[in-house]
């Protein structure tokens, strides 16, 4: 009796322990699909060029996407054409998302010192996640169908 009594009592803890390994595979987030680590990977290419831009160029960071692309093949590259990023990135858009960059305002020395980038699916879908960024280099993250902020959990955080 002894032995059935210490048998059920082990079977009720694996029970236990497969029913909370099941709950807890059930709550992990989707793991990122190839589009968003392309838009990860556009984010901090974005953040490299504009850092690049403002050290060439000495007026801060760009006043949009379009300045930081290629210009005319062979042609040298320009503050208006940095030739920094590819020109689908520069027209925002790569790999199924849509980026949206906004310069932050111009200092008394015609200086751009802050910007904000977000990158969205161009379709949302529950699994899906958008992502923001700014001048810090910090990439943000979030699952909800809005756009991220400053105030989203930064990425691996």
């Amino acid at each position: 009796m002894r032995f059935i009594k210490e048998f059920s009592a082990v079977m009720l803890l694996g029970l236990l322990a497969l029913l909370g390994a099941v709950i807890f595979a059930q709550e992990k987030p989707a793991p990122p699909s190839e589009d968003e680590a392309h838009a990860v990977g556009a984010s901090r290419t974005i953040n490299t060029a504009e850092v690049t831009y403002a050290a060439t160029y000495n007026k801060g960071y760009s006043i949009n996407l379009l300045v930081l692309g290629e210009g005319l093949p062979g042609a040298q590259p320009t503050e208006m054409q940095a030739g920094l990023i590819a020109k689908g990135l520069a027209q925002g858009t790569w790999h199924n998302y849509i980026f949206t960059y906004k310069p932050g305002a111009k200092d008394k020395d015609g200086h751009i010192n802050s910007y904000s980038l977000v990158a969205r699916p161009a379709k949302w879908h529950k699994d899906a996640a958008s992502f923001y960024t700014d001048q810090s280099g910090v990439i943000r993250s979030t699952r909800e169908n809005r756009a991220p902020s400053a105030n989203d959990k930064p990425l691996g955080g």
